[in-house]
């Protein structure tokens, strides 16, 4: 992912004349849901047309989202677009909700809209998958996940809720808020998919892997492998035995059944290795003789390596610190206009530079609350003349 593609860091609201707030360049136009203090909606991208999602909270935590995501690029994870802060006084009454909200001093994380319903809402209208769109469905999670954890992040909270399929059905990871770096401490989850190491507060890739197997049983039986809740946790941390998921619905393949009893061990160390190891006992089963219907599902899985590169910025850490230090002095400084003059060779990648400084001040900016800078290239205002 170039550095002029990447997602930006935006401050300020204004308010379009039909009174719905453009938050950045958002236009706010449907509650998704949430309460006073988190909530997510549904903008329009007024630089293109798109849709988009957009979480907001009163502090910082959507930050460290934001830099997770940043080094993320791959088809089944949600693309991040942006992060900012309000900083202006305004309100936003959602449409179909009697109250108003008040957004001044929120942060907030733009992110694609995927198109299509989550696992959770599917599930919702009492159609479960056949035993192929199940293996299409553990493919892509665990293509995802293996590009996650090589990125040495785990998620954190792989649940129906947080699966979201796009219009072609591909399935699509969001919400990385409980993202951390694997092995860190945090987490907790989603009680009824998160692993017991993670509600232990210890985030390790095979807790991801516990969440996929939590993810594959819910879409099969519709229900969560150990119940949900606080009765759900108790008997997961007692390790109670499971009922398969063939045992509830009847039909799964054993190799199948097998493989999602296995990633639902409650010790991480009796789970499949790694997602790649997940990926490769799918591909094996399906290259073996048999059900044609089965390989041909495997088949038609796109399966992607991902973007290796993706947040990465390699050099040059002395010049791009100057320049922070540059925008951090003007920004300090309180002054009107501030003329900066930054130059180089043609194919210097000063433009690459430049707009890496600026993400890097704008992001501790907003982190530390301090002031934010309107940034006009000359070209612009040149072009204005």
């Amino acid at each position: 992912m170039s550095i002029d593609s990447a997602p930006t860091i935006l401050y300020g609201v204004t308010v379009t004349e039909v009174g719905a707030p453009v938050v950045g360049h958002f236009r706010l136009s449907s509650w998704l849901g949430g309460g006073p203090d988190r909530f997510a909606a549904r903008a329009v991208n007024l630089t293109d047309g798109s849709i988009a999602v957009l979480k907001f909270e009163s502090h910082r935590a959507l930050l460290r989202e934001y830099q997770h995501l940043t080094r993320l690029s791959h088809p089944g994870i949600a693309r991040v677009l942006a992060v900012g802060q309000i900083v202006r006084p305004t309100t936003w009454a959602p449409p179909g909700r009697n109250d108003a909200l008040e957004l001044q001093g929120r942060i907030y994380l733009a992110t694609a809209d995927v198109g299509g319903p989550s696992l959770q809402q599917s599930q919702a209208t009492g159609t479960l998958p056949s035993e192929c769109a199940l293996v299409r469905l553990a493919t892509e999670l665990a293509n995802a996940l293996a590009y996650i954890h090589a990125r040495q992040l785990v998620h954190g909270d792989v649940t129906p809720g947080n699966v979201v399929f796009d219009p072609s059905g591909s399935a699509v990871l969001v919400d990385f808020g409980l993202a951390r770096a694997a092995g860190g401490v945090g987490g907790q989850g989603t009680a009824g998919f998160a692993a017991p190491e993670a509600l232990l507060g210890k985030l390790v890739p095979r807790s991801d892997l516990f969440g996929l197997g939590a993810v594959l049983y819910f879409a099969w039986t519709g229900q969560a492998p150990f119940g949900e809740g606080a009765a759900g946790v108790a008997r997961l941390l007692a390790s109670a035995p499971l009922r398969p998921a063939s045992a509830l619905r009847p039909g799964l393949s054993s190799w199948l059944d097998t493989l999602i009893t296995e990633l639902l061990q409650p010790a991480a160390a009796r789970r499949p290795t790694s997602a790649e190891h997940v990926l490769h006992r799918l591909h094996r089963a399906a290259a073996a003789p048999g059900d044609e219907t089965l390989r041909a599902a495997f088949k038609v899985t796109a399966l992607h390596s991902g973007d290796p590169l993706a947040g990465v910025f390699v050099g040059r850490h002395a010049e791009r610190q100057q320049l922070v230090d540059v925008l951090t002095s003007v920004a300090d400084s309180r002054n009107t206009h501030t003329v900066v003059v930054f130059a180089g060779m043609p194919g210097s990648g000063r433009h690459t530079l430049w707009n890496q400084a600026v993400a890097d001040f704008r992001l501790r900016a907003l982190a530390a609350g301090q002031r934010d800078l309107h940034i006009t290239r000359a070209s612009a205002l040149l072009a204005d003349t």
